[in-house]
């Protein structure tokens, strides 16, 4: 390798075109001699090859992390349909045989929700019973916006990834509950309207004001999620609506065997005396106010 010139100008020259080394000390001073021109040079040449060194370390980095991200790519790709990792603060401690204790069935059973919503696919498990069974008493004593995810998982004894895999949210979980609600209301409702029209009248009225005296009463689950979702595009304000018009029907259906004229002025009589009911049982003197439902009942066959 030829001898750099001595010149500040030519040793500048010299370094741009070379490897470009940082300036020595001695080549420093050959520049501030030649003036300060030649001194501007040098350090703008000085800041040129940091600049340049820098690049290099980064263009470096970014292909260790290339080469890092292709080789995980392979396993990404071999497991598509595999649920997103938990981070470590999101996982739920639980037993070491949940899994096992946990069959799903092949075959999804997709069940119609009368009144106009149709119910989804839903697989059956331990787990799942286990968590909506938990969901629904917690929902209905202490309100559904005050119940997180989190609590349902601990205190269902779940992880999290049984829980989406049951409910892919916290929504599907609350619709779920509301249609449990609704099946037990119309089991209730088929035993008791059996007999004369009147009679069956009177049954449903019975079988509402023991609910209302039970242990535990707080209300009407429809009504309390109405209170929560009163948003009439909300999935679960639709429920509600959806099951208050069968129950509507149904005893506008009742009361047209009586008399077909004033079954459907009756039928919204009793479903407002039904109401005030059950907002009132969970207030104060359930038996009173059962009584009370009871009475205003009967004057309205009489009177049909």
């Amino acid at each position: 390798m030829e001898a750099p010139p001595r010149s500040c100008q030519d040793r500048t020259f010299f370094l741009s075109n070379s490897r470009r080394a940082p300036l020595r000390a001695q080549d420093r001073t050959l520049c501030r001699s030649n003036g300060p021109a030649s001194a501007a040079v040098a350090r703008k040449t000085e800041r040129s090859v940091a600049r340049t060194a820098g690049e290099r370390r980064f263009a470096r980095k970014t292909e260790r992390s290339a080469a890092r991200t292709a080789r995980r790519a392979p396993l990404s790709r071999a497991r598509p349909n595999a649920l997103p990792l938990e981070r470590p603060d999101e996982q739920t401690a639980s037993s070491p045989n949940e899994e096992a204790n946990d069959p799903v069935s092949e075959t999804e059973r997709s069940v119609h929700y009368d009144g106009g919503m149709a119910r989804p696919p839903a697989t059956h498990s331990e787990a799942r019973d286990r968590l909506l069974g938990k969901a629904s008493e917690v929902f209905y004593t202490q309100g559904i916006h005050a119940i997180g995810v989190d609590r349902l998982i601990a205190e269902a004894g779940i992880t999290r990834a049984t829980f989406y895999r049951h409910f892919p949210s916290k929504e599907d979980l609350v619709l779920a509950y509301l249609r449990e609600a609704d099946q037990t209301i119309r089991r209730h409702v088929r035993a008791a309207a059996v007999g004369e029209p009147a009679d069956a009248v009177r049954a449903v009225a019975a079988s509402i004001a023991e609910d209302i005296r039970s242990k535990g009463f707080r209300g009407c689950a429809f009504l309390n999620a109405a209170a929560e979702y009163p948003n009439p595009g909300d999935p679960v304000n639709q429920a509600v609506i959806a099951h208050r018009q069968w129950f509507l029907e149904t005893i506008t259906g009742l009361m047209a065997g009586i008399d077909a004229d004033k079954a459907e002025a009756a039928a919204q009589h009793f479903v407002m005396l039904r109401d005030g009911a059950m907002a009132s049982g969970c207030l104060f003197a359930p038996d009173m106010v059962a009584e009370t439902f009871l009475r205003g009942v009967d004057g309205l066959v009489r009177l049909m």
